[in-house]
């Protein structure tokens, strides 16, 4: 019986460390192309303009980019949900998976991204817009690499039980 227990947790971690490394390298893959023209406009007042990085940074987060990336990965994982494997994903987690969560960072995004932009450089605290925008980024990273995690394992499941 324990050698049986051993061979299933094995299995069983070998199969989620198979997920994990697909799930974070699609996201970084994802990071790297969608903010591709943000880190060459990052990398160019940097370097060639010799700007400060703090202020290179600040540019970077006062133009809404991490948002608008946050909400197309949330949006991308959202649709391909309800396009393609609505139908076969457990319903008790369809909620808080595909609509709780994409909503709170669509609602979030858009508030920080109008309050940027309503109000004038100097009404800006940057440390509350960078550690929000940061914020949003990291959950949209957890949420991402999570249900990529899922669908991954959901799709196995899928092939193996055909």
């Amino acid at each position: 019986m324990a050698s049986l227990f051993k061979k299933i947790s094995g299995i069983i971690k070998g199969y989620f460390k198979k997920e994990l490394r697909s799930s974070l390298l699609w996201f970084l893959l994802t990071l790297l192309f969608g903010l591709l023209q943000s880190w060459l406009v990052f990398e160019e007042s940097v370097i060639l303009q010799n700007v400060n990085f703090k202020d290179a940074l600040d540019e970077l987060i006062l133009s809404g980019a991490l948002l608008f990336f946050s909400t197309a990965i949330i949006a991308s994982l959202t649709i391909d949900y309800f396009l393609l494997r609505q139908a076969n994903f457990p319903k008790r987690e369809t909620g808080s998976h595909f609509v709780l969560f994409p909503a709170i960072i669509l609602i979030l995004s858009v508030s920080i991204f109008i309050l940027i932009h309503r109000k004038s450089i100097n009404e800006i605290d940057y440390e509350v817009v960078r550690a929000m925008q940061f914020g949003i980024l990291t959950a949209t990273g957890v949420y991402a690499i999570y249900v990529k995690m899922k669908l991954l394992r959901f799709d196995q499941q899928n092939k193996e039980s055909e």
